[in-house]
């Protein structure tokens, strides 16, 4: 098959939707011998046209300025651009199907190849675009945009989800449509544990998180349970937070005024390669997210070998089980409470091995797998891959 990929983030930009975009990408050509274009936004220093991993990379105008959020002028923005060169490479390449991530701002392209090109395609949500999800669009938005949703997923050849949770959600948003799921994968090829002694064996408990730092995300939360855990603990807390967002600042201030058992680094906007590398010297994730979907960055967490301390939400559960490969935390004295646990070695080690189990069990092969199932059925091409 020619399969068209379209998201507005796609690495080094944007977050989870545009990383398992592109390791989805990459296994479909691998592992399933597609042939795959993705269709992105542009942004400064990256080439309009490249390719990675046997896949093309096509980058349309845009107004971006940031990697690591898009606001809702620049999602627009994207949304008219695609209208012009996503139609055009539509109908100069093709495709013999479209797989679209994020409903918003990227949907609407489905029906106008559909209806103009007969060009079949799938609609792959992955949270912000969903009502209730508590992420991505404002509730007035999801309103504004209502009719659109019902078009773009009424129209689609599959509507699929990265969670069951998310599934659900969706449902309720538009009736009478069947929502799949192909919850997420991991490579672990890229990320993996480090090779030697655990890295904590120096008197620090060192925890890592990844992604936006903004306010949803719950790192004010996360900092004031490492502040309450210090003095019932004989370590050091050493927070690095990877990633960059518009609550650094707040945090810095925040984090100017714990005590000195507990120290916070932020290293801003990273590299893949760069987060790997953090998460290898690392010895626990920890992450406080209001809201989430099958969190891409908790999957290459456990992958990396490390225990996972997260909020207790709907997201988070489908991943984390507690007290096996992490702890569910309902507040900040719980994760207070999983960080004092997690200095122990025995219950650190005996939850590094839950999360490595549990990460072998995924892979973006098998998510490629699925997807090509259902991409082949959509423009009627059976493929010998399963889906669910």
């Amino acid at each position: 098959m020619d399969i068209l990929i379209v998201n507005y983030e796609f690495p080094p930009i944007g977050g989870g939707a545009g990383n398992a975009s592109r390791f989805t990408a990459r296994e479909l050509v691998r592992t399933c011998g597609e042939r795959v274009t993705v269709l992105t936004s542009a942004f400064r220093g990256l080439p309009r046209r490249e390719t990675q991993d046997g896949f093309r990379i096509i980058r349309i105008p845009t107004l971006r300025r940031r990697a690591y959020r898009c606001s809702l002028l620049e999602m627009a923005v994207f949304a008219v651009s695609l209208c012009v060169f996503g139609l055009w490479h539509a109908m100069r390449r093709r495709p013999d199907v479209i797989v679209i991530y994020n409903g918003m701002p990227c949907g609407h392209i489905g029906p106008l190849c559909k209806w103009f090109l007969r060009i079949p395609y799938v609609v792959f949500l992955r949270g912000g675009e969903v009502p209730g999800s508590g992420a991505g669009l404002p509730p007035f938005m999801h309103r504004l945009v209502h009719p659109a949703t019902w078009v773009i997923w009424k129209c689609a050849a599959a509507v699929l989800a990265n969670g069951e949770h998310l599934a659900g959600l969706a449902r309720k948003a538009v009736r009478g449509i069947g929502i799949g799921v192909i919850a997420n994968g991991v490579d672990m090829e890229y990320f993996h544990p480090a090779a030697g002694p655990s890295p904590g064996a120096d008197g620090e408990l060192r925890l890592a998180y990844t992604g936006r730092v903004v306010k949803e995300k719950g790192l004010a939360e996360l900092v004031d349970a490492l502040e309450m855990a210090a003095p019932r603990v004989p370590t050091r807390l050493f927070l690095t937070v990877i990633g960059d967002g518009p609550e650094i600042p707040a945090l810095r201030a925040r984090s100017d005024r714990l005590s000195e058992k507990v120290t916070v680094r932020f290293t801003g906007w990273v590299a893949k390669e760069e987060v790997a590398r953090e998460l290898r010297e690392s010895d626990v994730y920890a992450t406080a997210s209001y809201e989430e979907g099958v969190s891409n960055s908790v999957l290459e967490a456990m992958a990396s070998g490390l225990p996972v301390i997260a909020s207790d939400i709907e997201g988070h559960r489908e991943v984390v089980r507690d007290g096996v490969n992490g702890f569910l935390c309902r507040d900040v004295p719980a994760i207070a409470d999983a960080v004092v646990s997690l200095c122990d070695d025995e219950c650190r080690a005996r939850l590094r091995d839950g999360a490595l189990a549990a990460a072998r069990a995924v892979s973006w092969a098998e998510v490629a797998r699925k997807l090509a199932a259902v991409a082949g059925s959509a423009c009627g091409r059976p493929t010998n891959h399963e889906a669910d």
